[in-house]
């Protein structure tokens, strides 16, 4: 899963610079985030032995890095279970306007995995926090498997605007493998973002999570 969350106005298309370990540098060049495309092709087969792979135990991945299928339903392998504040919008979206919203705030696909569950995923969840609204209380999303078997893809789009404050929290309670990549774009001034995030392991399980923080405007 790729939690993605933006602060600024909606994008489209590559970004241009990334700020990585008190650096800046091309983001297409980057060995740490690759360039953002959703075409399947521009994504080479991870072997593990690159910079983001290397401590990814790829042999759990069961192929889902390569080709193999994503056979689940969302609702009968998988269900994704949202709590929201009065004012903050959430539905599922699906059919044109599902692929319309791929996108929409300019964040696409980095890696193989991600690309391919984008093209496998045939509906969005959508969370819509509108201007002016400031929730206090949180939104909490919960991702639940039914069933080691069937892999299932799935796509949720959190938008928000210029000059909002965002403290996103990734909490993961246990798996085989587990890889979590948030990323923030902070492609409008006066964006605030704050990202923590806690995990529980049993013997043998890998939890990893990943953040890729991307400053492309000033204040």
């Amino acid at each position: 899963m790729t939690a993605v969350v933006e602060t600024g106005p909606a994008q489209h298309g590559l970004t241009g610079h990334s700020h990585i370990g008190g650096r800046t540098a091309a983001k297409p060049d980057s060995h740490l985030h690759g360039a953002g495309s959703a075409d399947l092709a521009d994504h080479p087969v991870p072997s593990g032995r690159e910079e983001n792979w290397r401590f990814t135990p790829m042999r759990r991945l069961r192929g889902l890095e390569a080709d193999a299928p994503f056979q689940g339903v969302i609702g009968e392998d998988n269900d994704t279970v949202v709590e929201a504040p009065a004012g903050v919008i959430v539905r599922r979206v699906i059919g044109d306007e599902a692929a319309a919203l791929k996108g929409e705030a300019g964040q696409l696909p980095t890696d193989r995995p991600s690309a391919r569950a984008w093209a496998a995923s045939s509906t969005v969840l959508m969370i819509d926090v509108p201007a002016q609204l400031e929730v206090t209380e949180p939104v909490v999303i919960t991702f639940l498997g039914t069933s080691a078997s069937k892999a299932t893809a799935g796509h949720v789009i959190v938008r928000v605007g210029r000059d909002a404050t965002v403290r996103h929290t990734a909490l993961t309670f246990g798996g085989d493998l587990v890889r979590v990549v948030g990323t923030v774009s902070y492609d409008g001034p006066g964006g605030d973002a704050e990202l923590t995030g806690l995990y529980f392991a049993d013997a043998g399980q890998h939890l990893e999570h990943r953040l890729f923080v991307d400053h492309e405007a000033p204040n």
